[in-house]
């Protein structure tokens, strides 16, 4: 066999071809840990961005309606500006300059914001459409992400709707898993109370004096809901177990919302809180739209009677020297129509 020896060109090119494919290889390494690193980037700044929108839009959820459009009315905050554009309110805010929260939420300074508010109905003010388009950028290349959301007016009722959980019976000693409990109406055509469900929009008026009210019976107990209601849900007042006769007010009771007074006026208040539930208006090209909003806030009546972190309490229609029942049967609202 042969030993070929290789010119010095032929060495050389080799080497330098040694070196182009180190080096492309290099390259190639290089330019993959890169993608790597700035996609590495891109998550985190993701992460960051879905996490200041997600924030902005649920502190913008949590407010009243009011409060809501009060904000963007009030807004100057340094690092912001507002514009209107296309029936479009535009709200810029620069992530450098912004040294305050915009919406309870901290603005780096690696991002900007655009946040488009626009009216779903050009009639009445009922709901914004709520546009967040975040921008950032990586070595000099600019990305952005986008959120959206619907701020809707407070379907508020003009009181705190009826409760029905172990958290409000607990004072009564009442646990609902032992005990049935039944809504009732009054039925003006069968001049008796009847079996009614807790949507059924009858359920109670208390502009008319028609408290909510619920029938209770032990699941174990002597007397049993068959011994008040009849097969057609019709609810008879008394009873007769045992040759006793049992009044059916016994076993009545009644949702007394939140409320409080003031200047000789009654206001229900929302929710659990102290702000009293107002009647309001829109007004537009001559129609009105009437609707209940979040106002002022009302005081307690007293200490005893002050509904502290409840909406509403629950009382039997027989216990007449409670506060929360006799506070109440003395405003306009009262006293309790008993059939």
């Amino acid at each position: 066999m042969k030993y070929v020896k290789k010119s010095n060109k032929i060495i050389y090119f080799e080497i330098i071809f040694s070196f182009v494919c180190i080096f492309i290889i290099t390259l190639i390494i290089s330019i993959i840990f890169a993608n790597i690193y700035i996609k590495s980037i891109k998550i985190g700044k993701n992460a960051e961005a879905t996490s200041i929108m997600t924030n902005i839009l649920e502190n913008m959820r949590k407010r009243t309606f009011k409060s809501f459009e009060s904000y963007i009315d009030a807004l100057s905050i340094v690092g912001t500006s507002k514009q209107i554009e296309n029936e479009k309110q535009i709200i810029y805010v620069n992530g450098i300059e912004c040294q305050e929260k915009f919406f309870g939420t901290d603005i780096p300074k690696d991002y900007n914001l655009i946040v488009e508010i626009s009216e779903t109905d050009k009639k009445f003010d009922l709901a914004k459409n709520v546009n967040i388009t975040i921008y950032y950028s990586i070595f000099g290349k600019s990305y952005s992400l986008n959120m959206d959301s619907l701020i809707e007016r407070e379907k508020i009722e003009e009181v705190n709707e009826p409760i029905i959980n172990n958290d409000y019976f607990k004072f009564l000693n009442i646990d609902i898993d032992d005990y049935e409990i039944i809504p009732i109406k009054y039925s003006d055509n069968l001049n008796s109370y009847v079996v009614t469900t807790v949507g059924d929009p009858e359920w109670y008026n208390y502009s008319s004096k028609e408290w909510a009210k619920v029938i209770i019976f032990a699941r174990e107990g002597y007397v049993s809901k068959e011994a008040f209601i009849d097969e057609n849900g019709n609810v008879s007042k008394q009873a007769i177990y045992a040759d006793v006769t049992l009044d059916l007010y016994n076993y009545m009771y009644t949702w007394i919302p939140n409320f409080s007074k003031k200047d000789n006026e009654t206001y229900f208040r929302y929710a659990a809180g102290k702000n009293a539930i107002k009647l309001d208006y829109l007004y537009e090209e001559g129609e009105y739209l009437y609707y209940y909003s979040v106002s002022d806030e009302i005081e307690n009546i007293s200490q005893v009677c002050s509904f502290d972190g409840v909406y509403g309490v629950w009382r039997n229609v027989l216990d007449v020297d409670d506060e929360y029942y006799k506070n109440f049967s003395n405003t306009k609202y009262g006293p309790i129509n008993l059939h």
